[in-house]
């Protein structure tokens, strides 16, 4: 909740749009952790993006849901001192379980 608040707050003052819409998923390229909050690298459809998310145990690999909150452009992390083009903030997090492997016969 404390990320909602916060991120409410700095997108109010930028002026940037809110959107509440389910983003939907794609597979995890790389991820890093850093003051409170998990940053995932996805691919979707030959395309990669930015995930920021209340800290979340993934790996790379796994496949994840996300819903989408909100979407900033040049978006500064100074705790990792970098800037990313583009940032989805998300609510929701979720891996998707991959399919048993069942053996050939």
């Amino acid at each position: 909740m404390k990320i909602l608040c916060v991120l409410l707050r700095g997108l109010a003052i930028a002026g940037f749009t809110v959107t509440a819409a389910l983003a939907g998923e794609g597979q995890v390229v790389s991820t890093m952790d850093s003051a409170g909050y998990t940053y995932i690298e996805v691919e979707q459809n030959g395309q990669k993006d930015w995930l920021a998310a209340e800290t979340i145990k993934v790996s790379v690999g796994q496949k994840i849901q996300f819903e989408e909150f909100s979407m900033m452009s040049n978006f500064r992390s100074e705790s990792l001192q970098r800037t990313f083009a583009t940032m989805r903030f998300v609510n929701t997090v979720k891996v998707v379980p991959s399919a048993p492997i069942v053996p050939a016969k």
